[in-house]
């Protein structure tokens, strides 16, 4: 982007000019794309002010203010196409100001008006001198006409001049940034306390405000926020997934907040947010619960012969077992939609889950070492030797506590997942399930 300033003789305005947006390929393409559509003659007319600063022509083609070309710009170039359109700014009546100038030639304060605005608050009745030195722009230094034009908006929404500085602050000077959120959002009590929320990014905020459908649905995301006490990094990786993956619904993001927030043991917001990122990978729910013969061993292979005190026996894993694990304790086939998902979430206070990746045939080596461990040995003799029906016990293999357990009566391995794995509260799967939209 090229910026270049004039002095506006009519005016005694510093002017800047947007002279140059380079667009890619992509951008190209889009532009054309959102022209051939049905689109506002607004939008129209600020996809046109991107389209001639891409050619090198001058806005005054579009018979439009440069406050309104900038504002167009600047939006684009910080969001892109969905930016826009941008509102214009409320009407100002754009006054002289007269300049003191220090040695450097660098404007030093502002002087009083020689006009006034109607019915709304002069920018000068609030010590504007105060709030300039807050202003940025990101492209260079910000010229008096923009400030000045930029105070006089922001200042038509609140007269608080305390609260605008602290505004100001938080966006770390940004006011056009801050703009658009209070045009966006429309209470600048909200914009503080939502800025604060995310540790003043701006942008994040804005984008989300777009996404979720404005103000009255981002109000209720950050009531919840402000309630489970979620951290600004956390909030932001939260929105940043959510916009990525198209979950809009901001009722789904505050019931996975209220969830996460209310499991026991509660989880980091930084663990809750990986489960549902690994969920929203990796979950295909390609078995069934329930699915599998439990008369036809799960590989050629997948038994072990145990040589007991009673006699030999065979301890088998079928088919049906071993989706049983899979359903219940890998992130890639954990059952979590219809009613189904609802009693294998309900079945457990907490989940136990392997690592994403863990193969089958890796579930099923470990489980044949399980059996063959000495102590479960012992287990299967006591039990056998008391008449039980079936043994049960933890056992060490490959890094991870199982849960191992022999039905005596069919001799097939029917429980066998590890304790000590990814340990994910019921409630927070609840949350999970809802923002995944799975019903």
């Amino acid at each position: 982007m090229e910026i270049s300033c004039r002095r506006d003789s009519r005016s005694d305005l510093v002017v800047a000019n947007i002279t140059q947006v380079t667009l890619t390929m992509e951008q190209q393409a889009e532009l054309e794309h959102l022209r051939s559509g049905s689109v506002t003659p607004e939008l129209l007319k600020q996809l046109e002010m991107v389209d001639l600063a891409n050619q090198r022509q001058i806005a005054q083609r579009l018979n439009v203010s440069w406050q309104l070309v900038y504002r167009c710009l600047r939006a684009f170039l910080d969001e892109g196409f969905e930016a826009l359109p941008v509102r214009p700014a409320s009407k100002i009546v754009l006054v002289r100001v007269r300049l003191r100038h220090s040695k450097e030639g660098q404007a030093t304060n502002m002087v009083a008006p020689t006009g006034r605005r109607n019915n709304r608050i002069s920018a000068d009745r609030i010590a504007p001198a105060a709030l300039w030195p807050l202003l940025r722009m990101p492209q260079g230094r910000m010229t008096i006409a923009q400030g000045r034009a930029l105070l006089d908006s922001l200042l038509s929404m609140t007269d608080n001049a305390a609260q605008m500085r602290r505004l100001l602050n938080l966006v770390q000077g940004d006011a056009l940034m801050l703009e658009r959120l209070l045009n966006l959002i429309g209470s600048t009590a909200d914009v503080e306390s939502f800025l604060a929320l995310l540790g003043g990014n701006a942008r994040v905020l804005v984008k989300a405000t777009r996404f979720f459908g404005g103000g009255a649905e981002i109000r209720k995301i950050m009531a919840a926020a402000t309630t489970v006490t979620i951290d600004p990094a956390s909030l932001d990786r939260l929105f940043t997934i959510a916009q990525a993956n198209g979950w809009s619904q901001a009722d789904n993001v505050v019931e996975f907040l209220t969830k996460v927030h209310g499991a026991s043991p509660r989880p980091s917001w930084q663990d809750a947010l990986d489960w549902t990122d690994l969920f929203h990978t990796h979950n295909a729910e390609s078995l069934a619960i329930g699915s599998g013969s439990t008369s036809t061993l799960a590989t050629t292979t997948s038994y072990t012969d145990l040589a007991l005190a009673g006699g030999p026996r065979r301890i088998g894993i079928m088919e049906y077992d071993l989706n049983h694990y899979r359903t219940g304790h890998t992130f890639e086939d954990f059952v979590m939609t219809g009613a189904p998902g609802n009693a294998n979430i309900a079945r457990s206070p907490i989940s136990s889950l392997w690592p994403v990746g863990t193969s089958a045939s890796t579930i099923l080596v470990d489980a044949r070492q399980a059996i063959l461990n000495s102590q479960m040995l012992a287990k299967v003799q006591a039990a056998i030797a008391n008449g039980k029906p079936f043994a049960q016990d933890t056992i060490s293999v490959g890094g991870y506590k199982y849960v191992v357990g022999i039905d005596l009566n069919v001799n097939r391995l029917t429980q066998f997942y590890p304790s000590n794995a990814v340990s994910i509260p019921r409630e927070v799967l609840r949350g999970i399930k809802v923002i995944l939209g799975r019903t």
